[in-house]
């Protein structure tokens, strides 16, 4: 069927009335119930089902979003576990599942204030952290932290300092030139490493790029700097305009 037809336009047309006319009081209880079952068929369901609570987020009211967030969050922790769930799956599939599921944290995450974002912003990093939690949630949270970044742009950098450390331990603990052991305890452990490298990269070029609250210590250079640069003899495939603007931003800083 077209994007033109009478059943699409159908389709469309129920999908806007029920992320815009019911209440979060009816909507999020069967979001939450639905959930469960779209997990079954994800690769098909999870799409469509996210965009309509995207769109429900979007049009919720400041006093409305504070009355639920406690319950969206404990929905996001919940739905962020995709990744985790499925280790051994396609990486791209997986993470084109993944990304709904981001963007629709992120709608949220727009919304609130740095007041109401804080603790949400800590309650995903213990997540991602806690000692028995899975590696793949390093993954998520990562990309998250990415995405988040994009968005806030500079107003990132009021968070950003608590991900310095864990940035730099997380470089030096995929960086094969310094430890023989597997970082992911999966058969596909190099290439979730270099997704992994990806998203820190992507992040810390988007930290420096919007950083008008001189973000950048002599602490936390000294903590990114030999890291970053020790990436460099690991693979030519981190050779990427990104990284060396990063590199040259931290060397500017030194000298």
């Amino acid at each position: 069927m077209g994007a033109a037809s009478q059943a699409n336009v159908r389709l469309a047309s129920l999908k806007k009335t029920l992320a815009t006319t019911l209440s979060p009081r009816v909507l999020l209880p069967a979001i939450n119930k639905t959930y469960k079952h779209t997990q079954k068929d994800w690769r098909n369901h999870m799409g469509p089902f996210m965009s309509i609570l995207q769109e429900h987020i979007g049009v919720m009211k400041k006093e409305e979003l504070t009355s639920h967030q406690s319950q969206l969050t404990t929905f996001f922790l919940e739905a962020l576990d995709f990744r985790a769930q499925h280790p051994e799956n396609d990486l791209e599939e997986v993470g084109k599942t993944e990304n709904h599921i981001i963007d629709c944290l992120v709608a949220m995450v727009v919304k609130l204030s740095e007041v109401t974002f804080r603790p949400l912003f800590f309650k995903l990093f213990d997540w991602a952290k806690t000692e028995d939690a899975p590696k793949d949630r390093l993954l998520t949270f990562y990309n998250l932290a990415d995405c988040i970044a994009a968005k806030l742009k500079g107003l990132f950098t009021l968070f950003a300092g608590h991900l310095v450390k864990p940035f730099a331990d997380t470089l030096n603990q995929v960086n094969i030139s310094k430890t023989d052991e597997a970082f992911f305890d999966s058969e596909n452990d190099p290439e979730k490493c270099c997704l992994l490298l990806q998203f820190i990269l992507s992040c810390l070029h988007k930290i420096f790029l919007f950083d008008t609250q001189h973000f950048l210590s002599k602490e936390r250079a000294e903590a990114l700097m030999m890291p970053l640069v020790d990436q460099v003899t690991k693979s030519d495939h981190l050779l990427t305009s990104h990284f060396f603007v990063d590199l040259t931003y931290l060397h500017w800083w030194f000298y």
